[in-house]
C-alpha cells in the first residue's frame, strides 16, 4: 500500500463515505479521511496523532499480528440521535499498522432487534437498507431474504433468489472469495470487509466491498451479507495510481526539481535527488533540508509566506545540483487548494546555475576591462614617476658620500620605492600589459626548479606529481610569479585555520577537449588538448561568496593593503593565453590550462 500521507491516496480516500483511519504499529492514528473527521466531531472519536489501538484489546491483537482481523458493534450518541456502528480493524500490506473502518450499521441493528419478534418490521428495515444485502443459511449459503437494493443491483428478483446460493445464480466470479468469508464467519462470527468481484445478471463485472455477520436466530444461524458497489472508487484508485506512475516517469527525467510538500512542510514527493542521496532519504524531511544556512532561511520564509497568503511565492537560493555540485536555483512555491483548504504545496526549483554564471562572468569581464584599462594607465604613469625618483635617489647617494645619518634614511627610502615599484609591476601584470619574453618552455622543469627553492614552515609540506607534458610558449620568470602568488594564498589560508597542511602540485595532459563545469576565472583555451598545472591544498575551503570574488583586484579577506596577488595572476595567465579554474572541495584547487606549443 502507498504511504497514507501520499496526496493522491489522500484524495481518493477522502472521496469514500466510510470513515477510515490508519494506525501505526503503536496504535496511534496517523491518517484519517474526511468521513472519519466528521464522525469524530459528532461522536467524540480520537483524531490524527491520538492513540486508539491500545484501548481496544481486539485492535491490539491485529496490530501485534495475533489476529488477522477484528470487528465489534457499539452504540454511540450523536448530535441528533443514537446510532450503531461497526468498528472493523484489518492489517494492510506494506504497512506496520492496521486499517480502521467505522461503518454505520444503525439500520442493520434496528432490523436485527425487530426481527426478534416483529418480522414484518425487520423486513421493512431490511428492504430499506441502501446497501445491497442478503440473509442466507450457514454454512450452505441458501438465500432466505434479499433486499430491494440487492435485487436492483444484481437484476435477480427476490423470488429467483430465495432457496438458491449466489454460486448457483452465477454471481460469484471467484468462489474462493465466498470460501474465505465462510471460514472467517466460522472462526469469529463476523467478516470485517473484503473487495470482491460480482457478476450481474447482465454479465457486467463490478467490484463490491463485502462484509458479513453471523446471526443466531430461532430458526438457526443466518449470515447477513452486505455489500457496496465500489466499482467507480476502484477505477478511480487505479486511475490515480496510473496517473501517479506516469507523473513519476515524466518528472524523473527533468533536470529541474519538483517537490510536493505536506501542509506541515515535510517532503511527500520529489522527482529526483542529487547524486549520492537516496530518494527514500529525502521523503519525510522538512523543506528545505541540507541546503546551507542561506537557503534554509530563504526557504522557510517563502513557505511561511505561501501558507499565510495561500498564493504563489518566488525566490532564488543556492542549492545542490543533480550532479552533486552547488548551483543557483529560481524557486516557486504554489499552494494546491481543494474547497478552500490547503492540500499540499508544489515546489518547482529551476537550475539557473549556467545562466547565472554566464551573467556573472559577463559582469566580471566588463568590470575587469575597466579596471584593466585603469590599472595599465596608472602603472605606466607610476613607472615614469618611479624612474625619475630612482634617478634622483642615485644622484643623492653619490652626493651624501659616507654620512651615516643620511645613508640609513636613503636606504629606507630606496626600500619603500622598491616596494612601490613591485606593486606597480603587479598592476601592470593585472592589466595584461606586462612585458613578457615567451619562449618554448618545459613546464615540468620550471616547476621543479621553483619547488626546490621553497622552504615550507614546520607542519607544512609541498608535494610534486609531474607527468610528461608537451612544451608550452611561456615566460618562466612570470610563471614563477604565478606560482609564488598561488602558494602564498594557500599558506595564508592554513594560517587562518591555525594548522599546517599540504600543497600538492600535479602536472598532466588534459585531453577532454572541453571545459568541465565549475568557476572559470579565465576560460579554458579552445584547443582539444591542454597542459594542466593543478595546485591543490587541504586547508579550509572559502565560502561561495569569497570564491566568486577572489580574483577581483584589491578584494581580500585578510588585512588591508592585500588583494593584488591573484588579480595579477589572472593578468599574467591571460598574457599566456591560459585559463584558470577554481575547484572547491575539502580544500581548494587551482587548475591552470596552457595551450601546447604544437597542438
Amino acid at each position: 500500500m502507498s504511504d497514507p500521507d501520499d496526496p493522491f491516496l489522500r484524495r481518493a480516500l477522502d472521496g469514500l463515505r466510510t470513515a477510515v483511519a490508519v494506525l501505526d504499529r503503536a496504535g496511534v492514528i496517523v491518517f484519517v479521511n474526511r468521513a472519519w473527521e466528521a464522525f469524530a466531531r459528532d461522536h467524540g472519536a480520537p483524531g490524527t496523532g491520538e492513540p486508539y489501538g491500545p484501548a481496544d484489546p481486539g485492535i491490539q491483537e491485529v496490530l501485534e499480528g495475533r489476529s488477522p482481523s477484528f470487528s465489534r458493534d457499539y452504540a454511540s450518541r450523536g448530535p441528533d440521535r443514537g446510532r450503531w456502528f461497526r468498528l472493523m480493524a484489518s492489517p494492510m500490506d506494506g504497512w506496520e499498522g492496521c486499517l480502521l473502518q467505522q461503518v454505520d450499521i444503525t439500520d442493520l441493528k434496528v432490523a436485527e432487534e425487530r426481527a426478534k419478534g416483529r418480522e414484518d418490521l425487520f423486513q421493512q428495515a431490511f428492504d430499506r437498507n441502501v446497501d445491497p444485502s442478503t440473509l442466507s443459511t450457514f454454512p450452505e449459503g441458501w438465500i432466505v431474504e434479499a433486499n430491494r437494493a440487492w435485487c436492483a443491483l444484481t437484476g435477480v428478483t427476490r423470488e429467483q433468489a430465495l432457496g438458491r446460493t449466489p454460486a448457483e445464480l452465477g454471481l460469484w466470479t471467484n468462489p474462493q472469495d465466498r470460501t474465505a468469508i465462510l471460514e472467517e464467519l466460522g472462526r469469529t462470527g463476523t467478516f470485517p470487509g473484503r473487495q470482491v468481484e460480482m457478476r450481474l445478471l447482465t454479465g457486467e463485472i463490478i467490484q463490491m466491498q463485502m462484509s458479513a455477520s453471523a446471526l443466531v436466530l430461532e430458526e438457526g444461524t443466518r449470515v447477513l451479507l452486505t455489500g457496496r458497489d465500489v466499482t467507480r472508487e476502484a477505477a478511480l484508485k487505479r486511475t490515480l495510481l496510473a496517473t501517479e506512475e506516469r507523473f513519476r516517469v515524466i518528472t524523473s527525467s527533468l533536470k529541474d526539481y519538483i517537490l510536493i510538500l505536506d501542509p506541515d512542510g515535510t517532503i511527500a514527493y520529489i522527482n529526483r535527488t542529487p547524486v549520492g542521496i537516496p530518494l527514500e532519504a529525502a521523503l519525510g524531511m522538512p523543506f528545505p533540508s541540507g541546503m546551507g544556512t542561506e537557503a534554509q532561511v530563504l526557504g522557510e520564509a517563502a513557505f511561511r509566506a505561501c501558507l499565510e497568503t495561500l498564493a504563489g511565492v518566488n525566490y532564488s537560493a543556492p542549492g545542490i545540483r543533480l550532479d552533486g555540485s552547488w548551483g543557483w536555483f529560481d524557486i516557486r512555491l504554489e499552494p494546491f487548494l481543494a474547497q478552500g483548504e490547503l492540500q499540499f504545496v508544489v515546489v518547482l526549483a529551476f537550475d539557473r546555475s549556467d545562466a547565472r554564471q554566464a551573467e556573472e562572468t559577463e559582469l566580471r569581464a566588463r568590470k575587469a576591462e575597466s579596471l584593466v584599462l585603469m590599472a595599465g594607465s596608472i602603472a605606466h604613469d607610476f613607472n615614469n614617476l618611479f624612474a625619475a625618483i630612482q634617478a634622483s635617489l642615485d644622484i643623492l647617494a653619490i652626493q651624501i658620500g659616507e654620512k651615516p645619518e643620511l645613508v640609513a634614511t636613503l636606504a629606507t627610502t630606496q626600500e619603500v620605492l622598491h616596494r612601490a615599484i613591485t606593486l606597480s609591476w603587479k598592476m601592470n601584470d593585472f592589466s595584461g600589459r606586462a612585458v613578457t619574453h615567451r619562449v618554448p618552455t618545459n613546464l615540468g622543469e620550471v616547476v621543479s626548479a621553483w619547488a626546490a627553492r621553497q622552504k615550507p614552515a614546520p607542519g607544512r609540506a609541498l608535494t610534486l606529481d609531474l607527468g610528461g607534458v608537451p612544451t608550452i610558449l611561456a615566460d618562466a620568470d612570470r610563471l614563477r610569479i604565478v606560482l609564488d602568488a598561488l602558494l602564498e594564498n594557500a599558506w595564508e589560508a592554513m594560517d587562518e585555520a591555525g594548522r599546517g597542511g599540504t600543497v600538492a602540485l600535479r602536472l598532466f595532459r588534459d585531453l577532454s577537449g572541453e571545459a568541465p563545469p565549475g568557476d572559470w576565472a579565465a576560460p579554458r583555451p579552445p584547443v582539444p588538448e591542454t597542459v594542466c598545472l593543478e595546485m591543490a591544498n587541504d586547508g579550509p575551503c572559502p565560502a561561495p561568496e569569497v570564491l566568486a570574488r577572489m580574483f577581483d583586484p584589491f578584494f581580500t579577506t585578510r588585512f588591508v593593503g592585500r588583494g593584488l596577488g591573484l588579480a595579477s595572476v589572472l593578468g599574467l595567465l591571460q598574457v599566456h593565453g591560459a585559463g584558470i579554474q577554481v575547484v572547491p572541495g575539502e580544500g581548494l584547487a587551482f587548475r591552470i590550462h596552457f595551450p601546447p606549443l604544437n597542438p
